[in-house]
């Protein structure tokens, strides 16, 4: 019987080949979760901003608020 070579025959070839598809889908999760984060952040700036300008809000209460989105996006990486 002729044996076949590769990585079906090896099963850590096989489990190191998942484990790296994995870290990638993580890693591409990851960075999708943060973009997503970083927009929603910046529209939160937007909308405070018109919030602002339209005189909705008074000034210390945006700056308190604005300082807050700005921690928040230097939190993220």
């Amino acid at each position: 019987m002729e044996r076949s070579g590769g990585a079906f025959e090896n099963p850590k070839l096989i489990s190191q080949a998942w484990g790296c598809d994995e870290a990638a889908n993580i890693e591409q999760g990851e960075k999708e979760r943060l973009e997503n984060r970083l927009r929603s952040l910046d529209r939160q700036q937007e909308r405070l901003l018109d919030l602002y300008q339209d005189e909705q809000i008074e000034k210390p209460s945006y700056l308190v608020r604005k300082q807050r989105l700005d921690e928040e996006q230097k939190k993220e990486p």
